[in-house]
């Protein structure tokens, strides 16, 4: 029922309470007259706006309809099609916002991190400055020229870098400047944040108590390392000399056995441009993800080499493992009594890992858990 209709049925029923009020006062033939009068003039009223309105109807709302259109069109600059919802089109544009946050996630995925890492004065700053072929951080004979961490975007046919070349970190006893400890601080975040660590070692002077210290900090963080053995320029060698150094490494680096060794010169470029291939082999190998089924096989034919200790006439029983991260990859081994594994037994299962599956580069994470452990 239309509006007009509604009004029409309210002053209708009005006139009938009107004039039978007011025929008791005026006669009933002069009320019924006027009555018949109102009804017949209302009814007429209602059939000629139920005729009329369709025929008005039909000729003002294309009117209406073009009034519309013209001031959208004005309003939008004159493109109806911009009041249409359009489907999302390949290539089109997206909002600043999204189009901004979505480029930065997908930089961020496709760039490695790099910490070049060391004491001071051990040439990061100089191997950085190679690497991009400018001189972005100031580089001094002076030990702890660089205070802070720089990071260099650098990009080549091999991928997409950022190097982050930091403050060299001396012994705490030594620090007395502010500055200085803002530095180190800077350091340790810098190899938080980094997916490959470049541990640098003065070739002249070897593996000190500090370059231990500093590896010590990312082999902790779990990250992939290089050990980068500079101003390899700088020493008198014979055939055997390189063997030599890389022994002494091994030996006073024992727990980072896993990290490739690169000997090269940041003042000559010798075997600099190797870098990027290592960096990528050894961030690869911690991203590294290996099946079940695989990592059992390796455990089982471990276990028939060499069997699990005993304790009190208590055998060690491994039941199975299975990796659950990566970066540094991360196995958990399930067993009877995480007592009787012992720690020497933990760095036999890993050197099986890594004699069948490389893993060269990164560390690794072994957890042990028993039966009624909780997950973590």
């Amino acid at each position: 029922m239309t509006t007009t209709a509604i009004i029409l049925d309210v002053l209708t029923a009005a006139a009938l309470i009107a004039f039978t009020v007011m025929g008791a006062h005026r006669g009933f033939f002069r009320t019924v007259a006027g009555l018949l009068a109102v009804i017949l003039a209302l009814v007429g009223a209602q059939l000629f706006t139920s005729w009329a309105a369709p025929h008005v109807s039909g000729v003002l709302q294309p009117a209406i309809e073009r009034r519309v259109e013209k001031k959208v069109d004005a309003a939008l600059g004159g493109d109806p099609s911009a009041i249409t919802p359009q489907e999302p089109q390949i290539g089109a544009s997206r909002p600043d916002s999204e189009t901004q946050d979505q480029k930065e996630a997908e930089e961020e995925s496709d760039v490695l991190k790099v910490a070049i890492i060391g004491k001071p004065n051990v040439g990061k700053s100089s191997l950085t400055n190679r690497i991009l072929g400018q001189e972005r951080v100031i580089v001094s004979n002076v030990a702890g020229t660089t205070r802070d961490a720089i990071d260099s975007y650098f990009e080549n046919e091999t991928g997409k870098y950022v190097f982050i070349d930091t403050a060299g970190m001396r012994k705490k006893s030594r620090i007395e400047e502010s500055i200085e400890k803002y530095s180190v601080l800077r350091a340790t975040m810098a190899i938080d944040r980094a997916d490959v660590c470049l541990i640098m070692i003065d070739a002249t002077e070897g593996v000190t108590e500090q370059d231990t210290k500093v590896a010590g900090l990312a082999h902790e963080a779990g990250k992939a390392c290089i050990i980068v053995v500079n101003k390899w320029d700088l020493v008198e060698k014979d055939g055997k000399t390189m063997d030599k150094m890389r022994e002494d490494i091994r030996r006073d680096l024992s727990y980072m056995t896993y990290a490739p060794i690169l000997f090269i010169s940041a003042a000559t470029g010798q075997r600099v441009p190797r870098l990027f291939e290592l960096i990528n082999y050894v961030h690869s190998q911690a991203c590294t993800r290996i099946t079940t089924g695989m990592l059992n096989n390796v455990l089982e034919d471990a276990q028939t080499r060499v069997q699990p200790p005993t304790d009190k006439g208590k055998r060690l029983k491994i039941y199975y493992m299975t990796q659950v991260g990566v970066c540094p990859p991360h196995f958990v081994i399930f067993c009877n009594d995480r007592q009787l594994f012992h720690f020497s037994y933990q760095r036999y299962i890993e050197n099986c890992i890594r004699n069948v599956f490389g893993l060269e580069g990164t560390p690794i994470i072994l957890s042990i858990r028993q039966k009624g452990d909780k997950e973590e």
